[in-house]
């Protein structure tokens, strides 16, 4: 009976690891393009927020007025068409020790981290008391 447990102990050890394996291989992968989920700006005791599909003011905010394309060659693009404004931006990505996506700016050399919540890409930036919230969905 004890060459059975061991037996089965070395085996489910062995399922284990080969599953630990297979799940570092399978890391996160942030390939893919991105549309608008939402946009919140919070500071002086306002918070707005934006919901694509949702209309605000009489204009109607859609999944396709910001688009982030990250590229499997580390490159990212990003381009936002909203309310009549319209900017589009480039660089590269990485990831940090957290696993975070960071994605940097070509020009300015600027970066920025996400976090992934669920299939949700969600950057955080504060400036001047004002924190600004993109939340983009893989599509």
């Amino acid at each position: 009976m004890k060459k059975y447990w061991k037996l089965l102990t070395a085996f489910v050890v062995a399922l284990l690891a080969s599953a630990m394996v297979m799940l570092a291989a399978c890391a996160t992968n942030y390939v893919g393009s991105y549309n608008l989920v939402s946009m919140k700006m919070e500071g002086a005791g306002m918070t707005v927020e934006y919901v694509a599909g949702q209309a605000y003011n009489g204009v109607t905010i859609s999944a396709d007025a910001c688009t982030l394309e990250v590229r499997e060659d580390n490159t990212w693009a990003l381009t936002i068409n909203l309310m009549g404004m319209s900017s589009d931006s480039e660089g590269t990505w990485s990831t940090n020790d957290d696993g975070a996506l960071v994605l940097t700016e070509s020009v300015s050399g600027e970066a920025i981290a996400a976090t992934l919540d669920g299939s949700a890409l969600v950057f955080s930036q504060s400036e001047s008391g004002m924190t600004m919230t993109l939340t983009l969905n893989k599509i």
